[in-house]
Parts: C-alpha cells; structure tokens; sequence
C-alpha cells in the first residue's frame, strides 16, 4: 500500500512540475504576418447617416508611395517599408510604425501606432496566405453631427 501512494504521489508531483507550452502562433496570425501591397482602398464619409463623399483613396496617394509595404512581423511590431521610390529618403527604407494583434476571435485586425499609442481597429472581411480585405469605422460627434470614415482596404502579399 505505501508502494502505490508514493507512486502515487511522485506522479501528482511530476504532473504538477509539468511546463506547459506557450500556444503558438494562430493559423490567422500566420497569414497574416508578411509584406502586404495595399491594391484597393475606397473610403466614405457619412454626415448624420447619408453618404457626403466617396473617395478613391489610391489615388490619393504619391507614386513614390504606391510601392510601399507594410511589413507585419510575426513578433507582433509593424513596419513600412518604403519600397524602391522611396518618399522620404531621410528616413531608413523600413521604419518602424508600431504594433499590430488580432483579437474577437482573430476577426479584428488591431495597429497600435507607437508615436501616439492611437488605435485603430480593423474588421476581417477576407484573409488568405495572399489576400487581405480590412473593413473599418471611425465614428464621432462634431457640431451636434454624427460623421462617421468608413474605409475598404484589399492588401496583396
């Protein structure tokens, strides 16, 4: 009998010295971390819940800025890498922006910018090893005025 509970005990001690593993990287955080091309952005500006304007946002952007990528590293930080027609050729071709998380289920696609700790929170609406559809929604009051940016954004690794 003391034979079976110090077995007994010696497995309950090794159970509890057991380490368990940190969980890994999810499949989502996977495809997500890399170098992503924004190809597609549309934005729309809502004053008291009609549209005021719709806006091609890529065309909005300098030609020495369409190459850029936005580097998400499996470490979690984000970068921009200014690509070959670099805007700022004072600054290191990447430089570091802040962090990114997913979160809701990895439904959500999170930036926290490292300048000002700003947030901004983006909606997964597509999300493959090469595709990456974000959605997001900034909504505020202004002069008695609910105004709301919308903005559709298709990135390509």
């Amino acid at each position: 009998m003391k034979k079976i509970l110090l077995a007994l005990a010696a497995v309950s001690v090794l159970a509890a010295c057991k380490k368990t593993e940190p969980a890994g990287p999810s499949n989502a955080e996977k495809m997500v971390a890399g170098k992503w091309r924004l190809t597609y952005a549309k934005g729309f500006s809502i004053l008291d819940g009609k549209v005021d304007t719709t806006i091609n946002i890529l065309a909005t952007i300098d030609s020495c800025g369409l190459d850029d990528l936005t580097d998400l590293r499996a470490d979690h930080s984000y970068y921009i890498d200014q690509g070959d027609k670099m805007c700022f050729p004072f600054l290191p071709k990447e430089v570091r922006r802040g962090s990114w998380k997913l979160q809701n289920n990895d439904q959500e696609l999170v930036f926290t910018l490292d300048t000002s700790a700003q947030v901004t929170v983006n909606r997964i609406l597509k999300l493959t090893d090469t595709r990456m559809e974000l959605y997001n929604d900034n909504t505020y009051m202004q002069d008695g005025h609910t105004i709301s940016g919308k903005a559709i954004s298709v990135y390509e690794k």
